[in-house]
């Protein structure tokens, strides 16, 4: 867990150190082409990190769960929304609270994350 804080921290710090530039490309004036590219790169890199610790997994081979490449688009979002959020409010946490809380909430999920129940799987 603590490496995958390490890496997030290091985004963050990057994203931080150029705040500006990204705040213009992803603010609710940026670039929607720019969000796109992004969000394309963050897939790939999740899809890559995911094959390269369970090899290549076929969408729905054998799964009761959504295709892999939709899961792949909500670790882009997360990724995506933390980040945009952080910057439109002038970055009011430091880069390692915002690497634990993306960690938090893409390890707990939605329901985790906010101390609520988890239902079950079959529930």
């Amino acid at each position: 867990m603590q490496s995958r804080i390490v890496g997030w921290e290091q985004l963050f710090d990057h994203v931080g150190r150029h705040h500006r530039l990204y705040a213009a490309l992803l603010g609710r004036r940026g670039d929607p082409w720019f969000t796109a590219r992004l969000r394309e790169r963050c897939v790939a890199l999740a899809r890559d990190r995911l094959h390269s610790v369970h090899g290549k997994i076929a969408p729905d081979a054998g799964r009761d769960m959504p295709p892999e490449e939709l899961e792949l688009v909500f670790a882009a979002n997360l990724a995506l929304g933390a980040i945009t959020w952080w910057l439109e409010h002038d970055r009011p946490l430091p880069a390692r609270q915002m690497a634990e809380a993306v960690v938090r909430f893409a390890t707990q999920g939605y329901f985790g994350a906010l101390g609520l129940d988890v239902l079950p799987p079959n529930a």
